[in-house]
């Protein structure tokens, strides 16, 4: 073998080892809406994510959340309203097909509660198209604007994570004033 079948070869390697690394997706599609989504209020936040890559066939154990300016503090295992999977991606909203709370094993709130790590028991497998939903409560928003979160599914054996923008609306309020004139006309006449 010559060097330069040698360096072909190896380019063609490093080649096959990106496009392996670009299909390590754990997931993808991923949204965050907060309820209210007023600034600085304790809210209700939900968060789907479509299931591709390595973590088709696997089983479901954990979602990661990582936030960059709310405050998951105070969410336990009794704020995950909702924990479950939409088969095939094709229901609404925080709608699911397989609730999997029974499973949920752990809730845990690390670096000053912007990550927020969810533990489940691995009895649910994840199929390509599947889209996992969690609800949970007691979320402290950040002051008004645009934020990152990204979203890791099975966070301990993860090849990648998804991202989303959390929108937080500023309060504001319109107030409208009415004004009303009187105009007093005063009329002379005169007599001769």
């Amino acid at each position: 073998m010559s060097l330069d079948r040698r360096g072909r070869a190896l380019l063609v390697a490093a080649v096959a080892l990106a496009v392996a690394a670009g299909a390590v997706v754990a997931a993808s599609g991923a949204s965050i809406t907060a309820d209210p989504n007023s600034p600085n209020d304790t809210a209700t936040h939900s968060v789907t994510v479509a299931i591709d890559g390595d973590t088709v066939g696997a089983s479901w154990t954990g979602l990661e959340v990582v936030y960059e300016a709310s405050d998951a503090s105070n969410v336990g295992q009794n704020d995950v309203t909702t924990i479950g999977i939409d088969r095939g991606n094709d229901d609404p909203g925080t709608t699911i097909d397989v609730d999997v709370s029974n499973d949920l094993s752990s809730v845990s709130a690390s670096s000053d509660g912007q990550t927020l790590d969810i533990g489940l028991g691995g009895n649910y497998d994840l199929e390509q198209g599947d889209e996992i939903v969690v609800q949970y409560e007691d979320v402290q928003n950040p002051d008004a604007g645009t934020y990152s979160v990204s979203m890791d599914v099975n966070p301990q054996s993860s090849g990648g994570t998804a991202s989303a923008s959390l929108s937080i609306q500023s309060d504001t309020t319109t107030t409208t004033t009415s004004t009303t004139t009187t105009t007093t006309t005063t009329t002379s006449t005169q007599t001769t």
